[in-house]
């Protein structure tokens, strides 16, 4: 049988990474098996052996215990020469007939706990200390006191304070109070204290955020920003992001920011506003999303569907490609959709007529729409077969196209129509 270390801390009994067994009755009155989970300790024969193959409790798998002042004495109840020992040599458990070392017993018991303590600080920061104080512990006989990078106090019941001085600005000190007492589990507390000194330059930050700052930028003054203790302004630098807030300066409180325009997404920046020889605070300013340039967008985020004598196909502009849809043949007309997202209430669309086509009307359906119908521009680029090389500006009016679409709580499908032998191409449609 393997073994582990058993040792002992005080009453308290460390057991290392082994199989605990468990005392159950014998085969006969006064005698004991040992329990290894479903079977039971148990000798082999008339041999150093010691196995746990036993699944219920015989001679062999019994054995009769005695306990002296040099160890215990166990022997089975079959084999009675035999007695489970640990090897002299390499530390093995099994049955032996000559003596080796004795086997040592253990009580196990739970130690009861102290009550909880709680602990408060209080800092001295003109004089460098921090107090700490407690509730007396029902049954403490001791209280340890620790304070980082000083030495530990001990204290006794009735004091419930301890002082530690000679403490320096800028440290985060870790105090603990453990109560202690014979027979009981300890209870202990934690609280950590930084000490400032009161005579230096600060500044406390009043706002942390300012909000609401339009696309289109400017300058603007934000009072009641920051407070200062030991410090004027003089001692001050305000320092911008440089993207969203390009300058920044401050006086009295107040905080003065220029943020640039914004044409995307909304967006945050921020000042950092420090002390010469202190500290420093970060003010976050929240800027609203701007209006996307949806002219020179040939990108789509909706959904484009050929309908009749309409198909997939792809635009060419500026070397770069970009989905659309043709409508129509050299002799038939026919139509599109576009799915709008509920919500949105403009479409912005580029589309234009095929080479040499004229008087193209589109007639827009599905919903009541401002226009009703757009007409259309030939390009000389829209002809032959896909991929189509634009050849003219499709950012100006004659190709883009804005429609407002009704609000609605669900998504809205514009159908775009043409009639016989008027073709055309659609690409770059967003809805916002």
């Amino acid at each position: 049988r393997a073994y582990t270390t058993v040792s002992l801390t005080g009453e308290k009994l460390n057991i290392g990474s082994a199989t605990q067994l468990t005392l159950v009755t014998g085969s006969k009155s006064g005698t004991f098996a040992l329990q290894d989970g479903s079977k039971y300790l148990n000798a082999v024969s008339d041999e150093n052996h010691l196995k746990s193959e036993a699944t219920e409790v015989t001679d062999i798998s019994s054995w009769t215990i005695t306990v002296n002042k040099k160890g215990a004495k166990i022997f089975n109840v079959s084999l009675t020469s035999r007695e489970i020992q640990q090897n002299s040599s390499n530390n093995a458990f099994s049955t032996y007939k000559s003596t080796q070392k004795p086997i040592l017993i253990y009580k196990q018991y739970s130690v009861p706990e102290l009550a909880a303590i709680s602990i408060s600080l209080t800092p001295d920061h003109a004089n460098k200390t921090i107090t700490v104080e407690w509730t007396d512990v029902a049954n403490a006989t001791n209280y340890e006191v620790t304070c980082t990078g000083k030495e530990a106090q001990n204290i006794a019941p009735g004091v419930e304070e301890a002082t530690f001085t000679g403490l320096a600005y800028d440290t985060e000190y870790t105090i603990t109070v453990t109560a202690t007492a014979a027979g009981y589990g300890s209870s202990s507390d934690s609280k950590t204290q930084t000490l400032v000194n009161p005579a230096a330059k600060t500044i406390t930050r009043e706002k942390a955020s300012i909000t609401g700052i339009s696309a289109a930028g400017g300058t603007s003054t934000e009072s009641g920003v920051y407070s200062l203790t030991n410090a004027t302004d003089s001692d001050l630098t305000a320092t911008p992001d440089g993207t969203v807030v390009t300058a920044a300066s401050v006086s009295g409180g107040a905080l003065t920011y220029t943020v640039a325009a914004n044409t995307g997404a909304a967006r945050d920046g921020s000042v950092t506003i420090a002390v010469e020889g202190g500290n420093s605070i970060t003010v976050t300013i929240s800027q609203l999303a701007g209006s996307t340039d949806w002219s020179t967008v040939y990108t789509s985020n909706v959904t484009m569907t050929g309908g009749t004598n309409g198909s997939t196909c792809t635009v060419s502009i500026a070397s770069e490609q970009y989905d659309g849809i043709k409508v129509g043949t050299s002799s038939k007309g026919g139509d599109m959709t576009i799915t709008v997202p509920a919500h949105k209430t403009k479409l912005y669309v580029h589309a234009a007529a095929w080479k040499g086509v004229t008087d193209l009307s589109l007639n827009i359906t599905g919903a009541t729409t401002t226009p009703t119908s757009i007409s259309l521009t030939a390009d000389n680029g829209i002809s032959n077969n896909s991929p189509f090389t634009f050849s003219g500006d499709p950012s100006t009016s004659s190709y883009f196209f804005e429609i407002s679409v009704p609000d609605s709580a669900t998504a809205t499908t514009l159908k775009f129509t043409t009639s016989a032998n008027k073709r055309f191409v659609i690409w770059g449609a967003n809805a916002e």
